[in-house]
């Protein structure tokens, strides 16, 4: 029996990928060859779930209303600490197509090898996206706790709010099927040339244009107009700021401005010291070739949210009617700058540019005896105008002063009765949103400003052998920072908050080894054995990768507060990955073992973030794994050769949780991984397999 409300996100699950490609290479003179390529590449993403699919609403206790508006389909609830019910409908996203085409000249000139070319590519991407389109409702603690404005885990329960029908929040999905489109030019120059016999050279020049992104249909946003005097007008207040439309009102079809200054240069040498030592660096300007999406534009794509509480603590909406104004339909441009009033959404940065990347490197490399080689390098690079999401609806520093009391108080409403359908439209409305810079909106998310930066730095060594005597091997060690600038603290800030990069892992140990068995023809040891004990002996390998490698940052949660005190621990376990000694807000503490000072509190309500949500002072669990393979080559034929193998991935089953353990102070498995977060890795998978080769 097939349970409507399972959780799976995967069945279907679907990952297809189709190309060709032809290529033409002609050989002008003895000097000179082109070569031209054309390309096609297309991918299709299938996901969600088909199980709850033409389910009847009306099942569940949904009112007739909301059950002639809806999709028939399972609905997704989302209950606080628990696995919830229903899944995501089924989507295709993306179908995805790449046409190319590369051209490229080679000519000999002396001491010069040189290279010039270039490429163009059309991208598109169709998304078949459904999204929760019988609604996605959320419960937490909220109604039934003991205190309306702050979530206190020692009262309330989510699933007493679900039974109660009072959501924490909700929305209901009726979405566009975009049909996007963008275009890339480039053109480039090297030369390759000896200068001599100990020096070389590679010199280039390369220019990149990414043309902005369309929509066959027009369907998608240019901006927000800050400034625009809004067309809903109210007592009192005078309003601005809406939406712009790509293709409309003698705006550009394309969402992003044009840039065609983005030229990188590269330079490249490699000199020899000597006979067995070589220096090599290089530097070169990159640019991101990025596919921008700001996804379901407002107006094409509609989504309605549920208006649960205007009064503090009372909830206004209930789980049987969440909509009883009506599901809000698409009305694409049609409103102008009145599109979505009442309601919050993301929108695109128009000036937007592609990002860009200096890339730097030393290297000296040294050859030893037994077909060994050295090397030590300094690899470094800072890439800018990467894209950072900026809520641009947020009240102002100096009202956060008022505190949680004044700012959650509920006041004449100046837009009463002018935006049906959305929490805006009611006689009273909180205090916080009569302070937003844009009142007849809620929250309001630029996307995609190139702002961002990052910087690299890393000291990579190895040791390599090359194959000798059965035996090749490489020893890489890493020690490298990741830094960047990609977030604010707070939304009210101007500086963007210097965090270590998802990625930094100051310390990478990388081995990799192949050993053929010296047994059997052409070996030391029994290669004159009978043959049929020569065929089983022979061919056989053994061959291993081991990583070794230290743990990512810890991301703190949204309400994870540190007091100073360092949370790292001289005996942690997966019971206890950090001090967890918390400090409550009623001056109580939870979490501590005896003499432990807490290290941490709870975030209260509008209290500005003056802290790293993402720290190293401790690390998530480092990444010990090995993978091991075991090969035998039969020569059956002089032509013919058959392979039996057998890998060992996660050859020692050894549990990996470099994923972490629970940050969030109000969740009750806070600190822990053990029994709380599922193993990031596969338990030892043992994969056989044959091929014969001719």
């Amino acid at each position: 029996m097939i349970n409507v409300a399972d959780t799976s996100a995967n069945t279907p699950f679907k990952r297809e990928n189709h190309s060709a490609t032809i290529q033409l290479t002609k050989t002008l003179s003895a000097s000179t060859v082109l070569d031209f390529r054309a390309g096609l590449a297309r991918f299709l993403g299938q996901s969600g779930s088909s199980i709850g699919a033409d389910y009847d609403l009306a099942g569940l206790g949904f009112s007739p209303q909301f059950v002639s508006q809806a999709t028939r389909y399972f609905p997704r609830f989302n209950w606080t600490n628990y696995e919830g019910a229903g899944s995501n409908p089924i989507n295709n996203d993306p179908i995805a197509q790449t046409n190319s085409f590369q051209s490229s000249l080679v000519r000999i000139m002396g001491s010069h090898s040189i290279k010039t070319g270039g490429e163009f590519r059309l991208q598109r991407a169709y998304r078949r996206v459904p999204g929760y389109s019988a609604g996605n409702f959320s419960f937490d603690a909220g109604f039934t706790g003991g205190d309306p404005i702050r979530v206190d885990p020692s009262s309330g329960n989510s699933l007493a709010s679900f039974l109660l029908g009072t959501p924490s929040g909700g929305y209901i999905d009726v979405n566009s099927w975009p049909a996007l489109q963008q275009r890339l030019f480039s053109l480039f120059v090297q030369d390759d040339v000896r200068v001599t016999q100990r020096l070389k050279l590679s010199l280039g020049l390369r220019w990149d244009y990414l043309g902005p992104m369309t929509d066959r249909f027009n369907a998608l946003n240019r901006g927000f107009d800050r400034n625009a005097a809004s067309p809903l007008t109210a007592p009192g207040v005078t309003l601005k700021g809406g939406l712009l439309f790509a293709g409309a009102s003698g705006v550009d079809r394309g969402i992003y401005d044009r840039n065609w200054t983005n030229f990188g240069p590269r330079i490249g040498f490699a000199y020899s010291l000597n006979g067995k030592t070589v220096l090599r660096g290089g530097y070169g300007l990159i640019y991101g070739q990025s596919f921008d999406d700001p996804g379901s534009a407002p107006g094409f794509s509609q989504r309605t949210d549920m208006v649960t509480t205007i009064r503090t603590g009372i909830p206004e909406n209930t789980l049987t009617n969440p909509f009883p104004t009506g599901i809000l339909r698409p009305v694409g441009s049609s409103l102008g700058l009145a599109t979505f009033v009442g309601q919050g959404f993301n929108v695109n940065d128009p000036t937007r540019n592609i990002p860009l990347t200096h890339q730097f490197s030393f290297e000296v490399q040294r050859e030893l005896p037994g077909q060994m080689m050295v090397s030590a390098a300094y690899v470094g690079s800072r890439s800018s105008r990467l894209q950072v999401n900026r809520q641009i609806n947020e009240i102002p520093l100096s009202a956060l002063a008022l505190g949680a009391t004044e700012l959650t108080r509920n006041v004449t409403n100046p837009l009463a009765g002018r935006i049906p359908g959305t929490a805006l439209n009611g006689a009273t409305v909180q205090q916080q949103q009569l302070l937003r810079p844009f009142i007849q909106f809620t929250g309001l998310q630029e996307l995609f400003e190139s702002i961002g930066e990052s910087r690299y730095d890393g000291l990579q060594l190895m040791v390599y052998k090359r194959l000798s005597a059965g035996l090749n091997f490489s020893v890489a060690y890493t020690y490298s920072r990741t830094f960047e600038r990609k977030s604010f603290a707070n939304a009210q800030d101007s500086s963007l908050l210097r965090l270590p990069a998802q990625w930094d892992i100051p310390n990478n140990l990388q081995l990799h080894g192949v050993y053929e068995l010296p047994f059997g023809q052409g070996k030391k040891f029994a290669s004159s054995a009978p043959t049929g004990l020569k065929q089983i002996i022979s061919g056989w390998q053994i061959s291993g990768i081991a990583r070794v490698q230290q743990g990512w940052p810890i991301e703190l949660g949204a309400n994870t507060v540190p007091t100073g005190i360092n949370p790292k621990l001289d005996n942690y376990t997966t019971d206890r990955w950090f001090n967890t000694c918390t400090l409550l807000l009623n001056g109580t503490t939870r979490g501590c073992l005896q003499g432990e000072t807490p290290a941490w509190t709870v975030r209260q309500p509008f209290q500005l973030q003056t802290w790293s949500n993402r720290v190293t002072w401790f690390r998530r669990p480092s990444i010990v794994n090995l993978d091991a393979t075991i090969l035998k080559n039969t020569k059956l034929t002089e032509r013919v050769l058959w392979q039996f193998r057998v890998d060992f991935l996660n050859a020692t089953n050894t549990p990996q949780f470099f994923n972490g353990p629970i940050t969030d102070v109000n969740n009750g498995q806070f600190g822990r991984i053990a029994g709380a977060v599922a193993q990031s890795n596969l338990p030892r998978f043992i994969q056989l397999s044959m091929r014969l080769q001719f």
